[in-house]
């Protein structure tokens, strides 16, 4: 049976979330569930699960690029259980997270990878420069929120096409730079830059957003590296039900989303690719 928002939005609220989903550091209050809330998780299971029901597959191998903090993994593993097989490749979590993520049963396998090599913090002493997984052995990607924190994206991609098999999908999402939020911000004298106080000017070993990038960029970019677009979309990307804000921010928000009848200036974008049989 698909899966519909309504039952995916009641499982997880349902889930019994490790204690560090709810009251890890920068957690505000009353907004205990803006990060499970995020949209775009909705639009990785039923990506996911239309890939399963396309192939006729009794398992897919799934790799999840930028995995940290766990969140897919769980939410995947509560959906598809056995149907699928995850692996998590990135940076930034603790031994004690891997294992908590591991006995969990999120993720069938766990390795440290930093793709981004032009990145002033790589370091390649500390972490593998590639995917620890063979050619062409993964059905699916899942990059979630990482490409707009590399500062180049080219090894990252050249990284994907090699796992990826013969029509295999990557799924994609990072936030959209004609996002009308941002066009206000400038107009009212402000950056759509991350503040100073999140910035690599304050907190230096900190990777925040570098880059945000137009649809046909990043469709540019993944051909350039054998991967063409099957589709790309843009959603309002957060389920906003729990989230306590000030009269002035939804009043703000308001105003926002009367812009959203144009899709490209919704915040999210989601794109979906596919790795062609090059013979």
């Amino acid at each position: 049976m698909s899966i519909t928002y309504k039952k995916y939005y009641q499982t997880i609220n349902s889930i019994k979330w490790p204690d560090r989903f709810l009251m890890g550091e920068g957690w505000r209050p009353g907004t205990l569930y803006h990060h499970l809330h995020q949209v775009r998780y909705f639009h990785a299971v039923k990506t996911v699960e239309a890939a399963l029901e396309k192939n006729n597959a009794s398992q897919l191998t799934i790799l999840d690029m930028g995995y940290s903090p766990g969140t897919l993994g769980i939410i995947l593993h509560e959906f598809l259980g056995s149907k699928i097989k995850l692996i998590g490749s990135g940076m930034g979590s603790t031994p004690a997270m891997i294992q908590e993520l591991l006995d969990l049963k999120a993720y069938a396998e766990i390795h440290d990878a930093d793709l981004d090599p032009l990145h002033y913090l790589y370091d390649s002493d500390a972490a593998a420069s590639r995917i620890q997984v063979p050619d062409a052995a993964i059905d699916m990607v899942i990059a979630g929120e990482v490409f707009e924190h590399l500062s180049s994206p080219i090894h990252f991609i050249e990284e994907i096409s090699r796992v990826l098999k013969k029509d295999g999908i990557l799924f994609l999402t990072t936030p959209n730079v004609c996002y009308i939020g941002n066009i206000f911000r400038l107009l009212t004298k402000k950056s759509n830059f991350p503040p100073l106080e999140a910035s690599t000017i304050t907190i230096p070993e900190q990777r925040p957003h570098v880059r945000l990038y137009a649809a046909g960029e990043i469709r540019q970019l993944m051909a350039d590296e054998n991967l063409e677009e099957v589709k790309h979309y843009f959603i309002d990307g957060q389920d906003d039900k729990f989230r306590v804000k000030a009269l002035s921010v939804r009043i703000k928000l308001f105003i926002i989303r009367c812009f959203y009848f144009i899709p490209h200036y919704r915040d999210q974008y989601i794109g979906i690719f596919y790795k062609p049989d090059m013979k």
